[in-house]
């Protein structure tokens, strides 16, 4: 049996080494600053809108933003991980 590791921001799960390297690159790592976790901005469907009037780019978020602010949410139960079955598991 294989001991399974979770992304401490999101429900991304695998080996240790898989995990630890996903959370570097974790969109809803706070410590990364993005738009995905920032309390000023408005989360579309596939777009951010700024509360602070920074133009997002359709498709887009800023990382490491200066006029970021977390959002203090808990994002790991937000956003499941796609199974590999057609559209994520939705049939």
């Amino acid at each position: 049996m294989k001991q399974v590791f979770r992304c401490e921001y999101c429900d991304h799960m695998g080996t240790e080494e898989d995990v630890l390297k996903h959370e570097q690159e974790c969109l809803w790592n706070k410590d990364r600053r993005t738009c995905a976790t920032c309390k000023k901005c408005d989360r579309g469907f596939l777009k951010y809108k700024c509360n602070d009037d920074k133009e997002i780019p359709d498709g887009q978020m800023f990382i490491n933003c200066d006029t970021y602010e977390w959002d203090e949410v808990d994002h790991t139960t937000k956003h499941p991980v796609a199974t590999n079955t057609m559209f994520g598991g939705l049939f």
